[in-house]
């Protein structure tokens, strides 16, 4: 009786990799599919192998940025990529700040904006949040009750230099009149 090895399909597209990514650099690279399809056989290539997959995650995200797609496209493709070859924390900060540098020598920025403003008003907005329940946390855990007209005035403070300060003041400030007084004078 005569034995066969087995040999897993995994094995052969190892020993296939190198062939198939000289055939992909060959490639125009204009085909969304080919982008995905390298991406996958390098998260199966790369397991356990975190250098090689970040590296081989930069390859495929400068080509993507170099081949001249609209900026939706190239979004869309840069979030399943991302998805798809997940990278350790640090290996990942790394690979980011590599990004960061390569757009900005290049003014090719993957957010627009417009998507830029917004993160940045969502940040202020949650600063802005933060603050605010700050100051009414303080006037409750000193004073248990506050009044809702109080509330209502804090919430619609909109500098949170302000708030900071009412936030300090509500610490050492004796009384909530004395604290109502400093609120209306804000």
């Amino acid at each position: 009786m005569k034995k066969f090895g087995l040999v897993s399909a995994f094995s052969i597209l190892n020993s296939q990799f190198s062939i198939l990514n000289s055939q992909f650099s060959i490639l125009h690279f204009l085909n969304p599919f080919a982008i995905m399809t390298m991406a996958h056989l390098t998260t199966l290539m790369t397991q356990g192998k975190p250098q090689v997959r970040r590296q081989g995650k930069w390859e495929l995200v400068r080509r993507l940025l170099e081949k001249g797609y609209h900026q939706e496209d190239i979004r869309k493709l840069f979030r399943l990529l991302d998805w798809m070859m997940t990278l350790p924390e640090e290996l990942q900060l790394s690979f980011e700040e590599q990004l960061s540098r390569y757009q900005q020598e290049r003014r090719m920025p993957l957010l627009s904006h417009m998507e830029i403003r917004g993160m940045q008003r969502g940040i202020k907005q949650g600063t802005l949040q933060n603050a605010r329940e700050s100051v009414l946390e303080v006037l409750t855990v000193r004073f248990e009750v506050v009044p809702s007209e109080m509330i209502e005035a804090i919430n619609q403070i909109e500098d949170v230099s302000v708030l900071k300060q009412l936030h300090r003041q509500a610490i050492a400030i004796s009384s909530m009149v004395e604290f109502q007084q400093l609120l209306s004078q804000s």
